[in-house]
């Protein structure tokens, strides 16, 4: 059980397909962050997830879990958050999909 809010880092194709098949009803997932302007402010489309500034779903949230669907940014990510909440764990999706081998299932 995860103590805080869920969100999953980037609005772009993995993280709307992951909140549309993971998370449907908006039940799980609190928010989609994103650096990207021009998706900040906006809704996931089908499941209505925020998407929000990182800044913003720190204020917005306590979050305790941000899931990263992009292994190649959880450096990048991790940097960019360390100073913000060194409670939030980053979960980088692809090594836990490594690690529980349900890539070969995918």
């Amino acid at each position: 059980q995860t103590k805080g809010a869920i969100c999953v880092w980037g609005a772009g194709a993995k993280g709307i397909m992951f909140c549309n098949i993971f998370d449907a009803d908006n039940k799980w997932v609190n928010c989609l962050i994103d650096i990207n302007p021009h998706k900040q402010g906006s809704f996931a489309a089908h499941t209505a997830h925020p998407i929000l500034a990182p800044e913003e779903a720190l204020k917005k949230y306590t979050i305790g879990s941000i899931l990263v669907l992009n292994s190649n940014y959880i450096e990048e990510i991790s940097k960019q958050l360390q100073h913000n909440n060194s409670q939030l764990n980053i979960i980088d999706f692809e090594e836990y999909l490594r690690k529980t081998q349900l890539e070969n299932i995918l």
